[in-house]
This record gives C-alpha cells, structure tokens and sequence, in this order.
C-alpha cells in the first residue's frame, strides 16, 4: 500500500477571453490559462471578477475593500442613478455607492448612510429635520405637506420657533415645526396669527387688540376702548364703580430705564408738596435719586432705598417698607392712603411670561397707586416707564388688586406706605 498527500488539483485551464464554466459562472482567462480576477475593463465597460470565487464575475450588489458597487446582469458596473429593488441609489462616476448628503443636478439628495438608499419625505439628519421630494430632491422655502404649512431655509432645515420671513412674523411649532395659525399661548402671552401664520400687530381682532409687538393688550386704554386683564374689550370701561377713590396723581416720565424709583419718589413728593428737601434741595428727578443713591441698577427694596431716600428728603419717618405683603396688608394700605393723602408705591416684579401695561421685560419696577374701587378690587396705577416705553399707558387699571399684589408684589418685592 502506498501512502502519502495527495497531489493539489490544477486550477482549471481557460481559454482566452471570456468563457462560461461548469460552476455556470463567467470567467475571463489570462493568456497563461488562468483565471482573471478583480477589476477588469473590457469593451467600455468595469467587470468585477471576485477572488474568493476563482475569478466568477459579480453580478448585483459586491463590496469590495469596502465599497458597494452594483454590477448588472450582464456584470458591466453601473454609475449615476439607478433605481434597484423599487429603491433608488446613485453610483459615483467610480461605481461607489453614495451616502450621505450629494449636490447632484442642481439639488441636493440624501443617501441614507450604509444602505446608500435615497432619501424620501421627512428625514432627520444629525438632529435637524429635512424634507425630501419624492425625486429626492430637498426642499427649501415655505412647503405645504400633508396640508400642513412648514418653512424650510435655505440650508433645508426645518424652521421652529418665531421667524421674519418676507416683512411679516411667523410661528413654528417647536419640535413639529408646522406653522401655526389663530390664538396661540406662549408662556402665558397670547398672540394671533391669521390664516397665512402672518402675525397680527396693531389691531383689532374682534374683542381683542394686539399690540406692536403681536401680544394681546390687557388691563389698558387702546385709544377710547378698554381691555381687560384677559384682553377682552370692555364697553363699561375698566370695572370701577362709584365707590371709587382716586388721588389725582400728576404723572411724570423716568428719564432713562433705572430711574423709576426716583420717578415715583417725584411724583409722591410733588403730590404732597415737598417741592424742596429737608435741607432746602429743590425737587428734580435727579436731586431724589441722590437722596435714594440710586445707581444703574435701580434701587433696592433689601437695603430700603426709596424709604430712606424719601424720609431723608422730607426730614421725619413717614414712610416704611413692607417685604412680601398679603393682599390684605396691600389692600389696607391703599384704602389709608385715601385718608392721609400720602400715595402707595408698589415695587414689582415682572417676567416669566407675566406682564402689564404692555411691558415685556422681565426687571424690577416702581409705580405709585392713583386709584382703587373697593368692590371690583381693580386699581388704577401710574406708571413712570410710560416715558421710556411707547407700549406703556401713563396711568392704567388693573383688573384685580388681589391678582397684582400675588402675582408681581407678593412673591418678589413689596410696598412702601405712610
């Protein structure tokens, strides 16, 4: 018995050019006799004959060194877009499978990485939402899909949030980006917007007015109609009755965005007829800032700017401050300060959303209190900023001393009353 390794089998012997062998595959044969494999160009066209197949031409999908390549049925390597499996692709001019975004034509494609697979209708891309024709081709500019209204800018991304397109505001939907229409709430400041998502500013909406910057005016004189503290007009004016009382405060403008403090201190000090300090000063805005050592920042109920400056200049006790009053303790003095002819001053806080007087700035603010009704419970407010804020009334009523006292006194700030 002979024993030993068997002899390796020759590769088989091809002929010349191209052939079909017994595996039922195509070969292309070197002069030597074997097979050819890898790249091959032949009468115009880029064969793949596979390695790991003895040479075999690909056909359909191959990777090769990690690209995708698409050979069809007669193995010829496609370029450009090709529509395979009722999915579109596009082979660069090298037979590479695309991904990712491409500027094709004039437009831009998104081929979704991996798959190479074009992109259709929504996509999100690194976070950021696009649309895709149903040729692929992104969209930009106002589109109207699944009728919904949405903008697309320039880069395709979809647009959120406030935007100024062509001379008018618009609103989109965070997140979903569609455009909004009608009465919309943001943060508790309500806006209108009409059919085409323009925003409305400076005019009537019905019972509702909407100011320069597109937010409902409350508790305020729009010309010779009055609207509420919840933006409806009110024919009967803003709520008070006979039992009324007012002081008759003349009004006076702060002079730049700090000096309302000062301002009020004035218009206090002139109403009681202190038109000189304890120490013969005569009665300017400016001169009562320096009794109150006001500075860019204001002045600070902490430290009792206003009291101290106040008492200074009249040269007795005859203010005080009040930290976080109730609406109790708000309502008690106002109603005093009818009796004594010496006004309230009201230190407020607005922001998160709330405002008044058409204010949309969140910061600290003094005004005095012209005026109550008993039994509305609405106060009538001058208001220093009139002179620095076009939006602001130079006296305005409030719908509800109660609601004032919780909402911009009582959780931040506090009075000062004789």
């Amino acid at each position: 018995m002979i024993t030993g390794t068997a002899p390796a089998q020759p590769a088989p012997w091809l002929p010349a050019g191209w052939s079909l062998t017994d595996d039922d595959a195509w070969h292309y044969g070197n002069a030597d006799g074997t097979s050819r494999v890898g790249w091959l160009w032949d009468r115009g066209s880029w064969y793949y004959l596979d390695p790991t197949r003895d040479g075999a031409m690909a056909t359909g999908w191959a990777q090769v060194d990690g690209t995708w390549y698409y050979l069809s049925g007669s193995g010829a390597m496609l370029t450009g877009w090709q529509q395979l499996g009722g999915t579109w692709y596009y082979l660069d001019s090298s037979g590479a499978m695309a991904e990712g975004w491409q500027y094709l034509g004039g437009s831009w494609y998104y081929l979704w990485p991996d798959s190479g697979a074009m992109a259709e209708g929504w996509a999100r891309v690194d976070g950021t939402w696009y649309y895709l024709s149903g040729s692929g081709a992104m969209l930009t500019g106002w589109q109207q899909l699944g009728g919904t209204w949405y903008y697309l800018n320039g880069s395709g991304a979809m647009a959120e949030g406030w935007q100024y397109l062509g001379g008018s505001w618009y609103y989109l939907w965070p997140a979903s980006g569609a455009m909004a229409t009608g009465w919309i709430d943001l943060d508790g400041i309500w806006y209108y917007l009409k059919g085409s998502g323009a925003m409305v500013a400076n005019q009537w909406m019905g019972d509702y007015y909407l100011m320069g910057d597109g937010t409902m005016a409350t508790n305020r004189w729009i010309g010779e109609y009055y609207v509420g503290n919840d933006g409806l007009w009110n024919s009967a004016g803003p709520g008070y009755s006979s039992a009324a009382r007012f002081l008759n405060i003349q009004w006076a403008g702060q002079p730049n965005s700090y000096y309302c403090g000062p301002t009020s201190g004035y218009m206090v000090l002139r109403h009681l007829g202190a038109f000189g300090a304890a120490d013969g000063t005569p009665l300017t805005i400016n001169n009562v800032a320096r009794f109150m050592g006001a500075t860019p920042a204001g002045v600070f109920l902490e430290t009792r700017d206003f009291e101290r400056g106040i008492n200074r200049w009249l040269g007795w006790d005859a203010y005080y401050t009040i930290p976080h009053p109730s609406y109790e303790t708000v309502r008690d003095a106002v109603l005093r300060s009818f009796d004594t002819g010496y006004p309230v001053v009201v230190h407020t806080w607005e922001g998160n959303g709330r405002y008044y007087n058409g204010h949309r700035s969140s910061m600290g603010h003094l005004m005095v209190v012209d005026g109550y009704d008993p039994e509305t419970d609405a106060v009538y407010l001058v208001d220093p900023w009139a002179g620095v804020s076009g939006a602001s009334a130079q006296k305005f009523w409030y719908g509800g001393l109660r609601e004032f006292t919780n909402t911009f006194i009582n959780p931040y700030r506090g009075i000062y009353t004789h």
